[in-house]
């Protein structure tokens, strides 16, 4: 179990908003080299890794993206504005902090919204849509926005560490069971949960056939 926490650690942590799965696929691959005969990733993306046998044929399928957002367009103030991937309960938005995968590299920002001292009554009863929302990366105006590299697509920094089911920042070592992890995961990984099951999968019938090979049919002349 320590081995899988370790390899969901590693996939929790690494970029994967959908159409952006480079770095799970590298890990996935990475992984699923020593257990199989071939793996190949196709031209969508897909990591398929094949060990061949005599037997029927078994699928372990699993998801390895995440949902995220993408930057719509950079504001005159240096804010981005963006748009789901994936689906979102805009509320839980706010206030969260994000990494924005750019040109030159990892951004850090928060989203952020009009601050309540500066709504009117009616508006501060309402609940605050996504479209209203921005994300601050500490840019100046639009032009120094540009110049950091801003690139299309962003995550939500949810690093990966549980201790007895509340979720950490960074990560740490006394870390609970898959079923907490996957609930305080909550939105955006339970497919990397799925993706590491199905490699854990794989490992266990993988040693339960080094330790149970399959004999060969024996002959019943009582079945002529």
């Amino acid at each position: 179990m320590d081995d899988l926490r370790q390899l969901l650690a590693r996939l929790a942590d690494a970029p994967g908003v959908s159409g952006h799965e480079h770095e799970a696929a590298r890990i996935l691959a990475e992984e699923l080299e020593p257990l199989v005969d071939e793996v190949s990733t196709d031209i969508m993306g897909n990591v398929i890794g094949v060990r061949r046998g005599d037997g029927p044929r078994v699928m372990l399928a699993a998801h390895m993206d995440e949902i995220g957002l993408m930057v719509k367009h950079i504001d005159d103030r240096g804010f981005l504005r963006f748009v789901p991937i994936g689906g979102w309960f805009d509320q839980t938005l706010l206030a969260q902090r994000v990494v924005v995968h750019g040109r030159a590299g990892r951004l850090i920002g928060v989203i952020g919204s009009k601050p309540p001292h500066i709504l009117d009554e009616e508006d501060r009863k309402k609940p605050m849509r996504m479209k209203e929302m921005f994300i601050d990366i500490g840019a100046k105006d639009a032009d120094d926005a540009a110049a950091l590299g801003v690139d299309a697509t962003l995550i939500l920094e949810t690093r990966l560490a549980i201790v007895r089911g509340c979720a950490e920042t960074d990560p740490k070592t006394a870390l609970a069971g898959l079923r907490d992890i996957e609930r305080s995961l909550g939105l955006n990984q339970p497919d990397k949960v799925e993706v590491s099951s199905a490699l854990d999968t794989a490992l266990a019938l993988i040693a339960e056939r080094r330790a149970n090979p399959p004999q060969p049919p024996r002959h019943n002349p009582d079945a002529e």
